[in-house]
């Protein structure tokens, strides 16, 4: 159990660029319509475009938003069940209402102090010391549905007042101050409401054995749930260790890491495919009355698909219970072998990922999405003769999970979910 609780925190909570979709057969035939323009004149945030969208007729539950940096474009897209709507990814453009920082930074409190340390610069003994501009641009802008860059502004973060001040240069204005402190759970999340998630049956049938148990909860629906949630909503992935020093104080008898928390909260529901999980608290600074992170608690609602009910997995790529899940994914079997004809380097990843669909799904399948291929695999370690391909845990071509969440949910009998790579040899 203590093994199972240190990786709550790391399962699912690693940022995909936004990208969380579902292949599943539905039965439902409705067909989702968008109506997404070519440009759009709006203050340049996240907040702003989803507004207009929904003016304009759109679903915005159903649509994810990220801006290019310098918030001149952004990418619009549909990354749901394709029987409700084919995959949609449109890059529109962003014409500036106003250029004032003041004005585009909406989201004022955030919470520097509570970021996990192993995005913290190292001393010589591997020990945190301090944090770099980046890492914080990084979290304003996910907080605030942004991605402005240091050549779009000035940053200076002073630890002792607490307070981080943003001043414009180059195409934007003006000053905004920001206050380093924590945040209410519901400023973390973009999307609470996660539309169609697939779930394994076995998950689903081991957590109506007990469903108000803590512990049944921890480790059947809630790792794969938390794979949707951290994918719709990246910002979660700076605070990871924070999940897990929930999931220590929830079971009561293991010592957080690096917060305390107060009045924990993890609460679940299902109902025919239905569901919805709960949760929260107070995080304090370890062994201080420090609030560093969150406050209250937040809900988020999903509906459930039979993760045994795929559309776009192919035979080869569906192993279930012939897999191990406690297996060195480094090592054989959670590992595919394929070859395709080409050569291919870090700057073709694109062509590589189009070819290796094309492959499984035909070229017409490949050439009608090829705008959503490369954002549902990492590609990494490239040599002159191969690279490696993982598949994204919610891709919507390949059904794949992640490793640790695999780990977790090893404790549930009969319970199809692995965690694989491929590696890609060229011709």
């Amino acid at each position: 159990m203590k093994k199972l609780i240190s990786l709550l925190g790391a399962v699912g909570l690693t940022a995909t660029s936004a990208t969380t979709v579902v292949a599943c057969q539905t039965k439902n035939p409705a067909k989702e319509t968008f109506n997404i323009k070519d440009s759009y004149r709006i203050t340049p945030n996240g907040f702003s475009l989803a507004e207009q969208l929904q003016k304009d007729g759109n679903n915005i539950d159903k649509l994810q938003i990220k801006f290019l940096p310098g918030l001149t474009k952004a990418t619009i897209r549909y990354m749901g069940i394709t029987t409700k709507s084919d995959f949609v990814s449109k890059t529109v453009n962003i014409d500036f209402v106003t250029n004032d920082l003041s004005k585009i930074i909406t989201k004022k409190s955030i919470s520097i102090a509570g970021i996990d340390k192993k995005f913290y610069n190292k001393d010589e003994n591997n020990e945190p010391t301090s944090i770099d501009k980046d890492v914080i641009l990084k979290a304003i802008n996910l907080l605030n549905q942004t991605n402005l860059t240091m050549d779009d502004l000035d940053l200076v973060y002073d630890p002792v007042t607490l307070s981080i001040k943003l001043t414009g240069k180059g195409k934007f204005e003006e000053t905004v101050e920001l206050t380093d402190e924590a945040m209410s759970w519901t400023d973390l999340l973009e999307q609470n409401d996660l539309n169609e998630i697939y779930l394994p049956k076995g998950s689903i049938e081991a957590f109506h054995s007990e469903p108000d148990n803590p512990a049944i909860i921890l480790y059947t629906i809630f790792p794969i749930v938390m794979e949707f949630l951290g994918a719709r909503n990246p910002l979660l992935e700076l605070y990871q260790q924070k999940i897990t020093d929930l999931g220590y104080s929830i079971m009561g008898f293991i010592k957080p890491e690096e917060s305390t928390i107060l009045a924990p909260i993890l609460e679940a529901k299902f109902t025919n495919n239905k569901g919805s999980i709960t949760l929260g608290g107070t995080l304090n600074k370890k062994e201080t009355s420090t609030t560093i992170f969150s406050k209250g608690s937040v809900k988020f609602n999903f509906t459930v698909i039979d993760d045994g009910d795929d559309k776009y997995v192919t035979n080869t790529h569906r192993p279930l219970e012939t897999w191990n899940p406690n297996a060195d994914p480094k090592k054989e079997p959670n590992k595919i072998i394929e070859t395709l004809s080409d050569h291919y380097d870090e700057s073709s990843q694109a062509k590589l990922v189009y070819d290796l669909v094309s492959k499984y799904y035909g070229k017409d399948f490949a050439t009608k999405y090829q705008d959503v291929l490369l954002e549902d695999f990492w590609v990494t370690d490239f040599t002159p003769t191969s690279a490696i391909l993982t598949p994204k845990p919610g891709s919507m071509i390949f059904r794949n999970h992640d490793k640790l969440s695999v780990i977790v949910n090893s404790y549930v009998p009969k319970n199809p979910i692995y965690f694989y790579w491929i590696e890609v040899n060229f011709a």
